[in-house]
């Protein structure tokens, strides 16, 4: 909430213009002067609301925040469309003074920096709203990059022909505070390349189970991090590397050690598989906020699919009861993580649920999650009462939260894990 109020207080200086109209000489100028601004400064917040370096020092719910940001991206695109369409209209152009900029004027330069950033943002914009799930990750990253010259581009045009930045001193001057303050958050972000912000730590162990998963425990270095239940970290296996988000499945508090169990089905995580015990790593975190609900002994059914069960490891270790109900899907019943741990912590509370293979028991469920499953292995009182926190992939958590609506489950008592990223 306190964001939304930041975010709000700093457009209330450009919202006052609409006090100021007759400066402007039409209502149509003045709001598409007010437009920019603000859409501006939205875009400002975005892309600071995207950087997680900036966001922890916020806040460790780095999935709200990118929530926020997604916000921002989506209502921002209509300030930033109506500056432009509403200042050809004003002044009486064409669709040519959008398309092609008149180089001839010192004015025209001017105007065309911000049809650059205009062109700049829709790219952006086009990419994750309509693309994001075409492309790479690595693809929409980069693309993401482009945002920090658009915004480059819209500050200096903003103040090198803002009518209502020449008109009023104090206004242009809050408008340059902003600019420096932005400034100074890109150059933290990009200090961030040199591992500014993050930790050592050392691969002490790393051990496959016959899952397919394997369980990395990294030692820390220097400066020992701890992060809650069902927390995650972002790890880096080198110094110019990508990193990758990564549920913790097990903290030791004495040591420090932090233990991931990590898949590798992608080109990430394959190259996890090729470091060695004694190679240095960069952790970032901890982040996250799931599971924080169910650090305590009330009513709780955890769905887990595939390697989606790693935030509920410790969980289950610290807190689970009988109280707790677990659901564990799977492929084949060897691709269970900690099942013997889960069986003897849990009991009968514990439910296998195998899709692709056929086993002979009855504590084993045949086939998917659905309704069904839910009403015949737990009572009435117990779906009404309980919290319910779903992980797994996004196809598996859809279906879940499906069955969950139908059975009439108020979305306050659901949470989910997202990275997000």
């Amino acid at each position: 909430m306190y964001l939304f109020l930041a975010i709000f207080f700093s457009t209330l200086p450009f919202l006052w213009l609409f006090t100021q109209v007759s400066i402007m000489g039409s209502f149509t100028a003045a709001f598409a002067n007010i437009a920019g601004l603000v859409g501006v400064v939205l875009m400002m917040w975005q892309i600071i609301l995207g950087n997680r370096f900036i966001v922890r020092n916020l806040t460790r719910d780095y999935v709200s925040m990118i929530k926020l940001h997604i916000f921002l991206g989506i209502y921002s695109l209509f300030l930033v469309l109506a500056h432009p369409f509403l200042e050809m209209i004003s002044y009486g152009k064409t669709f040519t003074f959008l398309l092609i900029p008149d180089l001839s004027s010192e004015l025209g330069s001017h105007v065309a920096l911000g049809i650059v950033a205009i062109y700049l943002y829709l790219f952006v914009w086009l990419s994750s709203a309509l693309t994001r799930d075409k492309i790479s990750y690595r693809i929409w990253r980069y693309l993401h990059y482009l945002a920090y010259p658009m915004l480059f581009f819209a500050f200096i045009h903003a103040v090198e022909i803002g009518t209502f930045l020449s008109s009023f001193i104090l206004l242009k001057a809050y408008f340059i505070i902003l600019m420096v303050g932005f400034a100074a958050a890109v150059l933290y972000r990009f200090s961030q390349l040199l591992d500014v912000g993050k930790f050592p730590y050392v691969l002490s162990s790393k051990k496959q189970s016959s899952t397919g998963v394997t369980a990395y425990t990294f030692r820390p270095m220097a400066i020992s991090l701890t992060p809650k239940i069902g927390q995650f970290f972002f790890i880096k296996p080198s110094v110019f590397a990508e990193s990758h988000p990564f549920t913790v499945m097990n903290f030791v508090e004495e040591s420090g050690e932090l233990t991931f169990g990590i898949k590798a089905v992608g080109k990430f995580t394959n190259q996890l598989e090729g470091i060695s015990v004694g190679q240095t790593v960069f952790l970032d975190g901890p982040y996250g906020v799931f599971t924080s609900e169910a650090h305590n002994n009330k009513p709780k059914v955890i769905i887990a699919g595939g390697i989606g069960i790693t935030p509920f490891v410790e969980l289950v270790s610290r807190f689970g009861d009988q109280n707790t109900k677990l659901f564990y899907a799977n492929k084949y019943l060897k691709e269970a993580v900690s099942r013997e741990q889960f069986k003897a912590q849990l009991g009968a509370n514990y439910f296998d649920v195998i899709s692709r293979e056929e086993i002979k028991t009855e504590t084993v469920i045949q086939g998917r999650l659905n309704e069904q499953v839910f009403t015949q292995n737990l009572t009435a009182d117990f779906i009404k009462q309980a919290n319910f926190f779903i992980c797994g992939s996004p196809g598996f958590m859809g279906g879940v939260l499906m069955s969950l609506h139908k059975l009439g489950i108020d979305k306050k008592r659901i949470f989910t894990e997202e990275f997000s990223f």
